[in-house]
């Protein structure tokens, strides 16, 4: 089984359920490209620069200027532009500016092909409005911003993906993260674990010390947790006093580790509210995405880590808990 779509004049579809769990493979592509032609050169403000927004796909709405003349696009955590769908090659294409400082884009041998205004191209030169759509559900738009306007959309992405008590991400990013990483997984035949955390008695600091000292408590954990996780790693608050992490390529043992590391530093750190000591604890519960696959869903493997944390909790609280590499029948 190939990824490459069987008619090159159209984007690809979504695909159909695939029969096991075949890994993805990188090929070069060997089927004719479409010539699109020139373009009247685009009108563009004083101050811009050329940008891709994502209109369509996990990351809508975020926006990536092109400050330099190259960037290379793919879902590897090295790519310039890392865009997380699966059906993105790791270098997938690359965005550049040729003589003249007019954006082009250049596919890299991509598995899936890229496409500009619905028909594919191999290399080609762009204005503003193309939409470029890359794999089978990302497509981004080239736009010309001001800095004061990429600076708004930033901070409107931003506003949407994180959440405003702790500047972690939010239960929207995550869930949409997980999914996409998930799939990846299957595809890859890689390991992927999700630690869900939930506050011991953080009611009690409400209680004792009003909302204000429990929202500082929060912030304070995930501004903890944070340190300990890699670049690629995702932490959300998932709502309430519960948090949860993505962890890409990481196994049982690896997140089994991590866990406990938290739990211990969360239980061993001075936590405090305008001088007074607020001992807090932490209980954990870890999901294991294993090969061969026992969940079939992203959200089976979410319910699994949320149902070992409970369990830590019913055990005494300050624990961690792995759940069985399969959901309950």
């Amino acid at each position: 089984m190939t990824d490459d779509n069987n008619n090159p004049g159209q984007p690809p579809s979504a695909p159909s359920a695939p029969a096991g769990t075949p890994t993805w493979h990188e090929v070069a592509e060997t089927q004719p490209y479409t010539v699109v032609p020139e373009a009247p050169p685009a009108i563009r403000p004083d101050d811009a620069m050329p940008c891709l927004v994502i209109v369509s796909g996990q990351q809508m709405g975020q926006i990536f200027p092109m400050r330099l003349n190259e960037y290379r696009i793919g879902r590897a955590d090295d790519a310039d532009f890392c865009v997380r769908d699966a059906s993105i090659s790791r270098y997938h294409a690359l965005l550049y500016r040729n003589d003249t400082g007019d954006a082009c884009i250049r596919d890299l041998g991509s598995t899936n092909g890229t496409f500009v205004n619905g028909k594919r191209v191999q290399d080609v030169r762009l204005v503003v409005g193309d939409r470029i759509q890359l794999g089978k559900a990302t497509i981004f738009k080239l736009d010309f911003q001001s800095t004061t306007g990429e600076e708004i959309g930033a901070q409107l992405y931003e506003a949407g993906t994180r959440d405003p008590t702790t500047e972690v991400f939010n239960r929207r990013y995550f869930d949409q993260h997980l999914e996409g990483d998930f799939r990846l997984a299957i595809r890859h035949r890689e390991a992927l674990s999700v630690v869900i955390l939930e506050l011991d008695r953080i009611k009690e600091v409400n209680d004792a010390h009003g909302q204000l000292a429990g929202d500082q408590i929060l912030k304070a954990v995930a501004t903890l947790i944070k340190g300990r996780l890699r670049k690629e790693d995702i932490l959300a608050r998932l709502g309430g006093e519960e948090f949860g992490i993505v962890l890409q390529r990481i196994t049982t043992e690896g997140a089994l580790a991590l866990a406990n590391a938290i739990r211990t530093m969360i239980e061993e750190t001075r936590l405090a509210h305008v001088g007074t000591p607020v001992p807090m604890t932490v209980s954990i519960g870890v999901a294991t995405l294993t090969h061969p696959p026992g969940f079939s869903e992203a959200s089976d493997l979410l319910a699994a880590a949320d149902r070992a944390m409970y369990t830590a909790k019913q055990e005494g609280r300050n624990r961690v808990v792995v759940a069985p590499t399969a959901p309950p029948t």
